[in-house]
């Protein structure tokens, strides 16, 4: 790849279980050189600190909120994202995740941003059939996820720049739909597909 050419990144959002995942591997499998990057990657875990994490605790659920920004370390996703930027190791950097419009400092990386929505039962459908570590308690999606998902959604929601897409829409048609968008802004980039 020649250096002066730009990485295109593309951001794929959305609620959690909406194709975010799935869609961002179809298309890296698409694209030669694109490559992908996954916020849940970025998630401290039980490594956040007893101070951080105590701020994220919800007494009585007995558990963590773990849809909170201050659950991941973002500094370190921008760090990474613009180590591959710099390194030109890659054509089309997708990155993919449930934040990725909500965090200031990831607006400006982003030459194309997709939304995956569901409504809250299919949402919660989706989820129930889902194993995570630690396991989701009985109230966790209607008190936490559902709620902190309706907050992100009106914040994304005021970027005029952001394309909505209905997650519960056949998967083949939003993967093309996508394709031919990254394909063609390649190619207004002098960049062949």
């Amino acid at each position: 790849m020649d250096m002066l050419t730009k990485v295109l990144v593309i951001g794929v959002g959305g609620t959690t279980n909406s194709g975010k995942t799935t869609l961002t591997k179809r298309l890296t499998d698409a694209i030669p050189g694109s490559s992908s990057m996954c916020q849940d990657n970025f998630s401290f875990g039980k490594d956040l600190g007893d101070e951080r994490l105590n701020s994220l605790r919800i007494p009585e659920l007995d558990c963590w909120n773990w849809e909170k920004i201050e659950a991941l370390d973002m500094e370190k996703m921008v760090e990474d994202i613009q180590t591959k930027i710099d390194e030109h190791s890659c054509s089309v950097l997708f990155v993919e995740g449930f934040l990725i419009f909500n965090y200031e400092p990831l607006l400006s990386f982003f030459g194309k941003k997709y939304f995956l929505t569901l409504t809250q039962e299919e949402c919660r459908r989706r989820r129930s059939l889902r194993v995570y570590n630690p396991a989701d308690g009985p109230q966790y999606f209607d008190k936490v996820v559902w709620p902190e998902y309706i907050n992100v959604l009106e914040q994304v929601k005021l970027q005029p720049d952001v394309k909505f897409l209905d997650g519960t829409q056949d998967q083949d048609e939003i993967f093309n739909q996508v394709l031919g968008k990254v394909k063609q802004l390649l190619k207004n980039m002098g960049q062949d597909v």
